[in-house]
C-alpha cells in the first residue's frame, strides 16, 4: 500500500517535509511512501529525486502531481496533520547504518555554504567572509586538536579554503549517503541554516546552525516570514535541543526574534566561543 506525499521546493524544504511523517512506523505495519515532487523546475530537482529513491520502499510519482481526487485530496490532508502534530521523525534511508564510526582524532565538517544560493552568490545572506571560515578553522585545528572536513559545493570557494589552510579535507559528497555518513561520524557540525542540519539532528550530532535575518539578500519568499515563521517552520525536533545551537534565532517568550542582522556580524572567536560551549568540558 502506498502513501501520497507531497514534497517541494529544494533539499532542506524536502527533509523538512519528509521529516514530518513517520515513515519507519508507516513502514512497519506495510506502508510505503509515494512521493510528488510539486516543484519539477527547481534546479535541485535531480538530487532530490535521487534523495528520495534512497528511502526504503519508496516509489516516485511520475506526475508532479496525484491525477486521482482521492489521492490528491489524502495528501493535503494529511500534510495538514503532520504539520499541525509537529513531529520530527528520522526517515528509513537504505545504505545509511545508523551506528557511528568513532574514529581518532576528532571530527569537525563545516558545511561553509559559500554558493549563494543554488550558484546565485548574489543572495548574500548566508555567506560568512571565507577570511572568517579561514579563522575559524585553523582555531579548530590549532586550540581544540580537530581534523576538520569541509563540505562545499562552490568550487572556486572550495579550492580557497583549501588552499588557504593545511590539513583540511574535502568531504564534499555527490550523493545522499556519502553526505550523511559523513555527518554522522564527525564529533561537531557547523553550517550555515541548510538542509544538512536534518542529517546532523537524525544522527544526534552535535551542531551549530548560524541563521542570520533571512528578510534581507536572499529569495523573495523569506522576506515575507518572520523569525517565529522560520523556527516553527523549519526547526521543528531542533528547537532548544541541548545538542543543537541555533546562532541567529532569539526566543522570547512564546515567539522568536532574528538576532543576527547580517552574518558578517558573526566573528570567529564568538563560533569558536559556542563551540567551546556545546562541546562541553573537554
Amino acid at each position: 500500500m502506498y502513501f501520497p506525499i507531497k514534497v517541494s521546493g529544494g533539499i532542506g524544504d524536502c527533509l523538512n517535509d519528509i521529516n514530518r511523517y513517520p515513515l519507519r512506523l508507516l513502514k512497519g505495519i506495510g506502508i510505503k511512501p509515494k512521493f510528488y515532487y510539486t516543484t519539477p523546475a527547481h534546479p535541485a530537482r535531480e538530487i532530490i529525486l535521487s534523495s528520495l529513491k534512497c528511502i526504503s520502499g519508496s516509489k516516485i510519482a511520475e506526475n508532479p502531481l496525484p491525477q486521482s481526487f482521492n489521492e490528491h485530496r489524502l495528501a493535503n490532508y494529511s500534510r495538514r496533520f503532520f504539520w499541525w502534530m509537529r513531529g520530527s521523525y528520522v526517515p528509513p534511508f537504505e545504505n545509511i547504518p545508523f551506528a557511528k564510526q568513532t574514529k581518532t582524532p576528532r571530527t569537525a565538517v563545516l558545511h561553509t555554504h559559500q554558493d549563494g544560493h543554488h550558484k546565485a552568490k548574489h543572495l548574500t545572506a548566508k555567506i560568512w567572509n571565507i577570511e572568517n571560515w579561514i579563522s575559524f578553522i585553523k582555531m579548530l585545528q590549532s586550540d581544540l586538536g580537530f581534523q576538520v572536513k569541509i563540505m562545499e559545493w562552490d568550487s572556486e570557494a572550495k579550492n580557497l579554503l583549501l588552499q588557504s589552510t593545511s590539513g583540511v579535507i574535502d568531504a564534499t559528497g555527490d550523493g545522499m549517503a556519502d553526505n550523511c555518513k559523513t555527518i554522522r561520524d564527525c564529533d561537531l557540525f557547523v553550517s550555515v541554516d541548510s538542509w544538512t542540519k536534518y542529517v546532523a539532528n537524525w544522527f544526534n550530532t552535535p551542531q551549530i546552525i548560524i541563521v542570520p535575518d533571512l528578510r534581507k539578500n536572499y529569495t523573495p519568499v523569506f522576506s515575507q516570514l518572520t523569525a517565529t515563521d522560520i523556527a516553527r517552520g523549519w526547526f521543528v525536533g531542533l528547537l532548544e535541543k541541548p545538542s543543537v545551537k541555533i546562532l541567529g534565532l532569539e526566543k522570547q517568550h512564546s515567539t522568536y526574534n532574528y538576532s543576527l542582522e547580517n552574518i558578517n556580524l558573526l566573528t570567529p572567536n564568538a563560533l569558536f566561543s559556542e563551540t567551546q560551549a556545546i562541546l562541553g568540558p573537554r
